[in-house]
């Protein structure tokens, strides 16, 4: 091993083990193991990896169907929510801390934040070529409000582990972009199925602005551009047919009970007032108590000065012709000054939609109506803010960052971040009761249910055994909801205590592949068979779109064969060299 290598060994792990420890105080509020906070979702983010859990012991994967929710009906909530971090938190759960979900969970999200932190480290380097300013650009980015909010208040869970993956995505892209390099489209396939498959949200908006300032940067020079926008390209697709089981049901169910619910992002502007978003410190966005508007106490939505004075000096370097501001795009930094002016404009863009006076959202279509929140897009001035971060103090150190330089600038960054670290009111619930009696709440509970149609349905006859005679007869058995029903005579058909979801279930009759109605009883469709009378073994199993699956397994094993066959081809090449 060179000294070279060697080298940047040691800067690795010493950089992972610094926003290690910065991962640790950023999660300080929530740091205990035996109490989860009161308010947000964290309740319900345990219940989802208690659930995963199950769904992992049941021999489900990929987790599609949580086993505990709607008496274990088949409620495919992993199928269109959170399907890779409850993936990854259900194997923690069981494997690393089984007596604990709240450890796994805290867990998870460290990790997270390191991945966050490091991966925004690299892509910073990439960029500027200074690794001090690079590593304050990644304290910028896990010391930013939104995410200690997410992460310490809301309890957003699935968007939080976005978060932490949005920068391992940018990096892999990044390289695709700048090295042209088609070694790089497997990996970076990977990034952007994980990110794909953990918040939808985040996936969505990300890909429009990356993209968007990919196309506007390379418009000046196409001719030239057209194989890195095809190596980047190429990438985004592949992770698309990776993460394409996960995807499909979510982009073509159109009957699912949250696509009717969704109203515009701006009705919750009022939670982000300028003087808030703009507020050094944790401010509400309204006087408490007021009239109990703010029901989750400490959502304090701000900006964040780091993000903020790092944007403005890049802004200024960039708008500036004085001489000294033009030499200081010298060296590496001239290469990426035009990706710089585009982070410049996807950060003022995005805080303009989280902000905007007035109601930008009728102009927009529907489909950005999942949003939901404004606010959200307060992830894209992070991951912007915190690439210009590392500009900025490579400017205002007029290009000479040192280590010192540094440590003042996290120290700096530490205390603007625990103006946002408040403590949290412990839950009355405890672990152990989350564990027994796993609810994801009544929202989430509801949320991916299947509103059939007038012609997939029909009427509770007397000619009907309904869901409450036949559920004694049915039990959750490996993933699959299996029994076998006496149906006696005068019966032509039977509900059966498993949601429908047409296009996505397995059901078997006596061995035989059925077709299937659907009955709804207390709002819920549940699945109903035309039979005859007799014993009778019934199977039902939700498998998703078999094509989409197949696709995904295709997708998947090209990747990994191109990853092994680089693996290999770079062994090959070290013992050649190491034979020399």
């Amino acid at each position: 091993m060179t000294t070279k290598t060697e080298q940047s060994i040691k800067r690795h792990v010493f950089v992972i083990g610094l926003y290690g420890l910065l991962a640790v105080a950023m999660l300080s509020p929530t740091a205990s193991q035996r109490y989860f906070p009161e308010y947000g979702e964290t309740k319900i983010a345990l219940g989802f990896v208690v659930q995963a859990r199950a769904a992992l012991e049941e021999g489900q994967f990929p987790i599609r169907v949580g086993p505990w929710e709607h008496d274990g009906a088949g409620y495919p909530v992993f199928q269109f929510y959170g399907n890779v971090p409850q993936t990854i938190s259900g194997l923690v759960y069981s494997i690393v801390t089984p007596e604990n979900p709240y450890r796994a969970y805290l867990f998870v999200e460290w990790l997270a934040l390191v991945l966050g932190a490091y991966y925004l480290y690299r892509s910073a380097l990439l960029l500027t070529r200074s690794h001090t300013a690079s590593l304050v650009a990644g304290a910028v980015y896990i010391g930013s409000p939104y995410l200690l909010m997410n992460i310490n208040v809301r309890g957003a869970y699935a968007e939080a582990l976005a978060q932490g993956l949005l920068p391992l995505t940018l990096f892999y892209a990044l390289r695709c972009y700048y090295f042209a390099s088609w070694r790089m489209i497997a990996p970076s396939a990977i990034a952007w199925f994980l990110l794909a498959g953990t918040h939808t949200i985040t996936l969505a908006y990300f890909t429009v602005f990356f993209f968007s300032a990919l196309i506007c940067l390379s418009l000046p020079r196409l001719s030239k551009s057209i194989k890195r926008l095809l190596c980047v390209g190429s990438g985004f697709a592949l992770g698309m047919v990776l993460a394409l089981y996960y995807l499909a049901p979510i982009l073509l169910e159109k009957n699912l009970a949250i696509k009717s619910s969704l109203n515009s992002p701006y009705l919750s502007r009022w939670l982000v007032p300028l003087g808030t978003l703009l507020s050094p410190a944790s401010i509400p966005p309204v006087l408490q108590p007021g009239r109990g508007e703010l029901n989750c106490p400490n959502l304090h939505l701000a900006l964040g000065w780091p993000l903020l004075i790092s944007t403005v000096t890049v802004l200024i370097y960039r708008a500036s012709t004085t001489t000294e501001m033009v030499a200081a795009w010298s060296g590496p930094l001239r290469r990426t000054r035009p990706f710089a002016t585009a982070l410049i404009v996807i950060f003022v863009t995005a805080f303009f939609l989280v902000w905007s006076p007035f109601d930008v959202w009728i102009y927009l279509p529907r489909i950005f109506y999942v949003t939901q929140f404004t606010y959200r897009l307060l992830t894209h001035c992070m991951w912007a803010g915190a690439l210009l971060s590392a500009y900025a103090v490579t400017f205002l150190c007029n290009g000479n960052v040192r280590i010192g330089h540094a440590v003042l600038c996290i120290a700096i960054i530490g205390l603007f971040a625990s103006a946002f670290l408040n403590s949290l009111k412990s839950s009355d619930t405890k672990i152990d009761d989350v564990v027994n009696h796993p609810s994801i709440g009544i929202d989430a509970a509801n949320a991916y249910l299947y509103r059939p149609s007038s012609s997939e349905t029909v009427a509770l006859g007397p000619n009907v055994l309904n869901v409450e005679k036949t559920k004694s007869y049915f039990v959750r058995k490996n993933g699959t909801i299996v029994g076998t029903v006496d149906v006696p005579e005068g019966i032509d058909a039977i509900q059966i205590p498993a949601l429908y979801y047409p296009n996505m279930l397995s059901i078997k009759l006596d061995g035989n592949e059925v077709a299937c109605m659907s009955i709804v009883t207390d709002e819920k469709p549940f699945v109903a068979l035309a039979i005859t009378p007799g014993s009778h073994t019934i199977d039902v199993s939700f498998i998703g779109y078999h094509w989409a699956n197949w696709i995904s397994l295709f997708g998947w094993c090209a990747a990994l064969f191109a990853i092994v066959s680089q693996l290999l081809r770079n062994s090959r090449c070290s013992i050649n060299s190491a034979a020399q």
